[in-house]
């Protein structure tokens, strides 16, 4: 009722004032977050100081590697329009080290080229680099072939692990120098790993990333991110590293932990989850522009900075969507990234991209309103394709010839990893005697299996079926084995079908 709800605001107005006390009062003492001597971003006072002005970032989040070219511009002018001055992408190492020591920044991987779009608009940027980025991105942004090695340790100082991610940084982050903040450019800061905290709190790991950033001369502020609990903020962070904070329907206990854990410093949300993501199966998750009207008054309350996550979601191309897994069941993300964003996958402006921006107008003085770009349409326009009728299509086993880049022989069934292969099919081929009918047993399928013998359709095995075993009965098999002849050989057990499916 009414009465309830005006005690709950009056609580939120006293907790937002016992939060704001908290971090104002702490004493003057000398701030022991590490920042560049030469940079214009700089922490005084428990606030980020940029050019000696006091400094917000209010950023959002678009990841390149999920929009094409042609819509990055598009993207960005939005996110201006919004009343934001910064964007946050990661970096996937997956996408851009395919194979190891072979390296692609070309055509819709152009980092450099969205960059230099971000910089034209005057938009200051985040980068993200990892190695791991999450993101429910395909193995968190690690490459797969990373998984040749058995003995490989992700995230950690395993030999097999540092080697490869500093080929990769070493690589990578040269090519960042000329658009550091403290060469002209507009990269601000820099994020090392990523919610680190949820994994582990090898500190040596986390100087050997710190050491890389360096040794590369990247010289603007670093910062690591984690989720709100106290256990995560600690793990995943260094002492001297700026602290930033993850979360959606928990700002005051977020920033409580957060101020908790470092009272001088500016509060920075580095993800304000006002989305989220889709598994399959499920329904798309909405959450209204009212939730999260609170969190961005106490963000301004505060003076906090934040990062729009996502700003704009965009599309899991490929093979490139990630999933979960809770100990039991397999949940992979769907391929459309829209999380429910301020733009939708297409680009288009949602009633929560207008509530947020009337929100932060309130926020701005007019003279920064008035330069911002105006934009003309919500909607952008679409393509009516119509109905498709598919009149042809070509059978696998009458193609192997065609599609089939390579057969090895191994006696037991080898890994995508094992092979060199990221993505695509694997077909298994093993003879076997079937007198009447013959179980076979199903195991360790890290996705789906289908099963044919002789060309017959048997069964399709997914990761989350608790089927064990499966039978072939001769009777429903429409040819022998005899008249399957049509391989280029005889005898293999395994074919690398170079096609674009699991």
């Amino acid at each position: 009722n009414n009465n309830n709800e005006l005690e709950n605001k009056d609580k939120f107005k006293n907790l937002n004032l016992e939060l704001f006390n908290a971090f104002w009062s702490t004493d003057n003492e000398e701030i022991k977050i590490k920042t560049s001597k030469i940079s214009n971003l700089k922490i005084i006072n428990h606030q980020f100081i940029f050019n000696e002005k006091p400094f917000r970032i209010l950023s959002g989040a678009i990841h390149y590697f999920r929009v094409i070219p042609e819509y990055w511009e598009d993207r960005l002018i939005k996110l201006k329009a919004l009343g934001l001055n910064t964007v946050e992408t990661y970096v996937s190492w997956n996408l851009h080290e395919p194979k190891p020591n072979e390296f692609n920044f070309d055509n819709e991987l152009d980092l450099i080229h969205f960059i230099q779009i971000a910089a034209k608009l005057q938009l200051w940027v985040i980068i993200r680099p990892g190695p791991y980025i999450c993101a429910e991105w395909e193995f968190g942004g690690l490459p797969s072939w990373l998984l040749a090695n058995k003995n490989v340790q992700l995230r950690s100082l395993n030999s097999i692990f540092t080697n490869a991610v500093s080929r990769y940084f070493n690589f990578l982050l040269p090519k960042l120098i000329p658009f550091l903040e403290t060469n002209g450019g507009p990269i601000i800061a820099m994020q090392i790993e990523n919610e680190y905290g949820h994994f582990g709190n090898n500190k040596e790991y986390l100087i050997f990333l710190e050491k890389l950033f360096y040794d590369n001369k990247i010289d603007v502020l670093l910062f690591t991110s984690d989720s709100s609990g106290e256990k995560q903020l600690a793990s995943g962070t260094l002492p001297h590293i700026l602290k930033t904070v993850n979360f959606f329907n928990t700002p005051e206990s977020a920033i409580t932990n957060l101020v908790a854990i470092q009272p001088n410093a500016p509060i920075f949300v580095a993800e304000f989850w006002c989305g989220w993501f889709d598994h399959w199966g499920e329904r798309h998750h909405v959450r209204e522009a009212s939730s999260i009207s609170r969190a961005l008054h106490l963000f301004n309350d505060l003076g906090a900075s934040v990062n729009f996550y996502m700003f704009h979601g965009g599309t899991n191309f490929g093979f490139m969507n990630g999933a979960n897994f809770d100990g039991k069941i397999y949940k992979p993300t769907i391929t459309s990234y829209d999380y429910d964003a301020l733009i939708t996958e297409a680009g288009d402006l949602t009633p929560k991209y207008l509530f947020v921006q009337q929100l932060l107008f309130s926020f701005l003085s007019v003279e920064a309103r008035s330069l911002l770009p105006k934009l003309k349409k919500l909607v952008s326009t679409k393509q009516k394709i119509g109905p498709i009728q598919i009149t042809e299509y070509a059978t696998l086993f009458n193609n192997l010839e065609i599609i089939v880049d390579e057969s090895i022989e191994s006696i037991n069934p080898l890994r995508f990893e094992e092979i060199g292969q990221s993505y695509g099919f694997l077909m298994y081929i093993s003879n076997i005697i079937v007198n009447n009918e013959k179980s076979l047993t199903v195991g360790g399928i890290r996705d789906r299996a289908t099963i044919y013998c002789d060309k017959t359709y048997i069964n399709t095995v997914y990761r989350n079926d608790k089927i064990e075993t499966i039978t072939i009965k001769q009777h429903e098999l429409l040819t022998n084995y005899s008249n399957f002849k049509n391989l280029k050989e005889k005898e293999i057990n395994h074919k690398n079908v170079n096609v674009n499916e699991n």
